[in-house]
């Protein structure tokens, strides 16, 4: 694990309803498989910012996959913080909206703002590299196509394998045709609906 994803990591836990002395790793299996257990471990909040056992898992897998695609951008096994760069939150930013579901992503980019908030309160970095960090504006209207299209595939008892292929294949085809695609008169009426 990164060390700056355990720096993370330990700052996130001390800011969430956990009791002091556990981590992710001692709640693997219990919380984070979906059941949550009643017990001693869980604390009653006391500050107004804790973060749910759920969310820690999500900023922490988030971070993780933004980490590695640092590590690989730069070539080295350890990010530091001087490589949390506002260039490198966009390449990775323009890199996962090719890759992930605009849900996702989104996620990904609060997880973000969160991590470079980190930086600066744990004075790793003077200035929070995901300050101007947005999340991207998706087109309602493509949102409905994929939604509908999502449907029809499962009426059609089609695997959720297959389906999930299909859906993704897609939203690159409909966000391709938007950049690529030349509206003309005669076709506006059908590039509204792309």
């Amino acid at each position: 694990m990164q060390p700056l994803l355990q720096k993370f990591q330990a700052y996130l836990l001390k800011r969430s309803d956990l009791k002091k002395g556990l981590s992710l790793k001692d709640l693997k299996g219990s919380v984070f498989k979906g059941s949550v257990l009643k017990g001693s471990w869980i604390s009653k909040r006391t500050d107004p910012i804790g973060i749910s056992p759920s969310s820690i898992k999500n900023y922490v897998s988030d971070i993780n996959h933004f980490l590695n695609f640092v590590a690989h951008s730069i070539q080295e096994p350890i990010v530091q913080p001087i490589h949390i760069t506002p260039t490198a939150i966009k390449a990775y930013s323009a890199a996962a909206a090719n890759q992930l579901s605009p849900s996702s992503l989104n996620r990904h980019l609060s997880s973000l703002r969160y991590f470079g908030k980190f930086l600066v309160a744990a004075r790793l970095l003077e200035t929070d590299p995901a300050q101007n960090l947005t999340n991207p504006a998706f087109d309602p209207t493509l949102a409905q196509i994929i939604t509908r299209y999502e449907k029809f595939l499962t009426t059609e008892s089609l695997s959720k394998s297959t389906i999930k292929n299909y859906v993704s294949d897609l939203k690159k085809y409909l966000l391709w045709a938007r950049k690529n695609i030349k509206t003309t008169d005669e076709s506006s009426t059908a590039r509204s609906l792309i």
